[in-house]
C-alpha cells in the first residue's frame, strides 16, 4: 500500500486522531441537565455526576501509563491502531448503557484511549515534524480538538429534540467514525523513524528521513541520526527522577498543572451550570452555552499564525496571568450579585443564585477566559512539554507529565459539582489564586525553548548540572578554608565572547585567528567526512592536524561560520563530542 510522505498530507492524518481527543469532552454537557436524562438515570447525585464526569480524565492516566510500557514495544503506528480500536469498545458499551454506573464506564473506556492517543501524537510528531514545524503541526490538532468540541455539542444539541434515550445512543455511538477513520490512515502514513532507529534498522530510519524531508538539502548520516533522536536505549522510570532529567520532568509536569488548575476544564463542563444559576432557561440557556465551543475553535486559528514564531515561556507566561485574573473576577462576580438558595432544578450542586445583572457578567468573563486559554496556553503548554524532554526519555517522560495532568482533570472534574454546593464562587476564586502562584513558578525557573533542537536542551540541562556540581564543590572547599564564595560569571552566549572565551581558555594561545581560520578551510573536507558522511554511517578515525585546544577553537568558528558543502550545520559542543544537528538549517 502506498504511503505518503510529505508533512501536509501527514497533518491531515493528525486531524483525524485530534477528532478523537476532543469529541467526548462534550458529550454530557447537553444532557447532564436535561430532565428526560436526569429521569432515566434516576436523578445523579452530586459523587455520582462526578463520577461520570471523571470517570473520562482517570482513564486518560490510565491510557498513559498503558503507553508508558507499550510505547517501546509496539510501533507508534500499532499504537494509533490499538487505541483506536479500544475507542470504539467505549462507544459501544455508551450506546448499551442501562444506568449511570454504564455511562461511567464507557466514558473511562474512551478515556483510555484519549490518554494514550494524546502521548503517541505528541511523541509521533516529535519524531516525524522538524523544529520550525513543530509548532503549527501542535496548532492543528489543538484546532482539531475544540472542532470536534464543538461538533459533538452540536450533535448532542440536535438530537436533543427527541427527548428521550435515543438522543444519547445515537450520538455516542456516532463517535466511533473518528476511530474508524485512524484505524485506516495509518496504512497511508509511514512508522516514526526513531521507531527505525530504536530497533537497530539505522538504514530505514535514515531511508524514512531523506523522504520526509525530500527538496531539503539535509544528509542524514549515522551520527547525525543518534544525536537527533539521542539515546536509543530504553529509559527506565528511575532515570526520570535523576540529574538532569529532574528537571526537566519537574517543568512539564508543572506546566500540565497550570494548564489544568486554569479551570477550563470545569468551565466547558459546568457551564451550562452556571447558565441555570444565571436564570437562563430553554433555547437562551442551550445557545449560550454553545457560544464557548465556538470561541474556542475561533481563537485557536490564532496559534496557527505565530506559534512557530514567538517564545514559548513568554505565551503561557502572559496567558496564565490573564487566566488568574480573569477567572478571580468570575469568583468574585458571583460573590458580589449572588445568594444562597435551594437546589436549582432539584439538582443538588446548583445552590447559588445570580441576579441578571451578575449573571451576564459571569457568563460574558466565562466567553473572555474561554478565549484567552484557546489563543495561548492551549497550544503552548502542550508544544513545551513535548519540546523541553529529550528523545531518549520522552517516551515514559511524556507519559508521566500527561499523566499527572489527567490526574488533576479527574480531581477537579470529579469534585467541581461538590465545591459548586459547598465553596460556590469560591471554587473559581481558588482556581485563580492558584494559576497565578503557578504562573510565577515558571517565569523564574523555567527556560525559554524556542527554536532549540533536543540536543540543544540536553546540553543546556547537562551544562546546568555541571556549573552546579561545580559550585558546590567549590564552595565547600572555600568554606574548609574559610574563604569568600566565587564571584558569578558573566556566560554570554554571544558570538563575540565564543571567540573570545575560545581563546582565553587556551593556554598557551593558539596561532592567530586568521591562522586558524585557514586550517579550518584547508581541513574542511575531513571535517565533512567526520559529520556527514552520509554513505555508510561510519565515522572512521581521522588524524588531527590541531592541538586540542586548536581543535577545540577550530570547531567553535566551524560551529559559527563554516559552510559545509552548501549547507549550515548547527554543530553543538567542542572538540570530539561535537555533534550535529541535522535539523538546524
Amino acid at each position: 500500500m502506498r504511503k505518503v510522505y510529505d508533512l501536509p498530507r501527514i497533518s491531515c492524518f493528525l486531524v483525524l486522531v485530534g477528532l478523537i481527543l476532543g469529541i467526548d469532552i462534550s458529550s454530557m454537557a447537553v444532557f447532564i441537565s436535561s430532565d428526560y436524562f436526569n429521569e432515566y438515570f434516576n436523578h445523579p447525585n452530586p459523587f455520582e455526576q462526578g463520577m461520570v464526569s471523571g470517570a473520562h480524565p482517570i482513564g486518560g492516566l490510565t491510557g498513559c501509563i498503558l503507553f508508558a510500557y507499550m510505547g517501546e514495544r509496539i510501533s507508534r503506528l500499532g499504537c494509533f491502531r490499538y487505541f483506536s480500536f479500544i475507542w470504539i469498545v467505549g462507544c459501544v458499551i455508551s450506546v448499551l448503557v442501562i444506568d449511570i454506573y454504564m455511562v461511567a464506564i464507557g466514558r473511562f473506556v474512551k478515556g483510555v484511549s484519549v490518554g494514550a492517543l494524546s502521548v503517541v501524537v505528541s511523541v509521533y510528531l516529535s519524531e516525524v515534524f522538524p523544529p520550525n514545524r513543530k509548532g503549527i503541526a501542535t496548532a492543528i490538532i489543538q484546532l482539531t480538538l475544540t472542532f470536534a468540541i464543538f461538533l459533538m455539542y452540536m450533535i448532542c444539541w440536535t438530537f436533543n429534540r427527541f427527548n428521550n434515550h435515543l438522543a444519547f445512543r445515537i450520538s455516542w455511538g456516532l463517535e466511533v467514525l473518528p476511530a474508524l477513520a485512524v484505524i485506516v490512515g495509518t496504512f497511508f502514513i509511514p512508522e516514526s523513524p526513531r521507531w527505525f532507529v530504536m530497533k537497530g534498522q539505522y538504514n530505514k530510519g535514515q531511508e524514512l528521513l531523506s523522504r520526509l524531508n525530500r527538496g531539503s538539502k539535509l544528509e542524514f548520516n549515522r551520527q547525525a541520526i543518534l544525536n537527533m533522536y539521542g539515546n536509543t536505549a530504553k529509559a527506565r522510570f528511575r532515570d526520570l527522577i535523576k540529574p538532569p532529567y529532574i528537571n526537566q520532568m519537574f517543568m512539564g509536569i508543572i506546566i500540565q498543572t497550570l494548564v489544568q488548575f486554569t479551570g477550563i476544564n470545569v468551565v466547558m463542563y459546568y457551564l451550562i451550570y452556571i447558565c441555570e444559576m444565571a436564570g437562563l432557561e430553554g433555547k437562551d440557556k442551550m445557545n449560550a452555552a454553545s457560544v464557548p465551543y465556538l470561541l474556542n475553535i475561533l481563537f485557536t486559528f490564532l496559534p496557527l499564525n505565530f506559534l512557530d514564531r514567538v517564545q514559548r515561556k513568554a505565551l503561557i507566561i502572559y496567558g496564565s496571568f490573564i487566566l488568574s485574573i480573569v477567572m478571580s473576577l468570575i469568583g468574585f462576580t458571583m460573590w458580589f450579585y449572588g445568594t444562597d438558595v435551594s437546589p436549582i432544578n432539584g439538582n443538588p450542586a446548583l445552590v447559588w443564585k445570580l441576579d441578571p445583572r451578575g449573571g451576564e457578567m459571569t457568563i460574558v468573563l466565562c466567553f473572555v477566559f474561554v478565549s484567552v486559554f484557546a489563543s495561548t496556553l492551549s497550544c503552548a503548554g502542550w508544544l513545551y512539554t513535548n519540546e523541553i524532554l529529550p528523545s531518549d526519555i520522552k517516551t515514559k517522560g511524556l507519559s508521566v507529565c500527561m499523566g499527572f495532568s489527567w490526574v488533576f482533570n479527574f480531581s477537579l472534574t470529579f469534585l467541581s459539582p461538590l465545591m459548586m454546593s459547598t465553596l460556590k464562587w469560591g471554587t473559581f476564586l481558588m482556581f485563580g489564586t492558584v494559576t497565578f502562584l503557578l504562573t510565577l513558578v515558571v517565569w523564574y525557573n523555567f527556560p525559554e525553548t524556542l527554536g532549540l533542537s533536543s540536543q540543544d536542551i540536553i546540553d543546556m540541562f547537562n551544562e546546568k548540572s555541571k556549573k552546579n556540581i561545580e559550585h558546590d564543590d567549590i564552595s565547600s572547599e572555600n568554606k574548609l578554608k574559610g574563604k569568600p564564595p566565587p564571584i558569578p560569571q558573566d556566560h554570554s552566549s554571544d558570538t563575540a565572547d565564543i571567540i573570545e572565551r575560545s581563546y582565553r581558555s587556551a593556554a598557551p594561545p593558539p596561532e592567530s585567528i586568521e591562522e586558524v581560520q585557514e586550517k579550518v578551510r584547508e581541513n574542511k573536507t575531513k571535517q565533512r567526512d567526520i559529520y556527514l558522511d552520509g554513505q555508510n554511517g561510519d565515522l572512521g578515525e581521522q588524524k588531527p592536524v590541531l592541538s586540542p585546544s586548536e581543535e577545540d577553537t577550530m570547531i567553535t568558528l566551524t560551529a559559527i561560520s563554516s559552510d559545509l558543502s552548501g549547507m549550515s550545520v548547527k554543530v553543538s559542543g567542542t572538540g570530539p563530542e561535537s555533534r550535529v544537528d541535522p535539523y538546524s538549517v
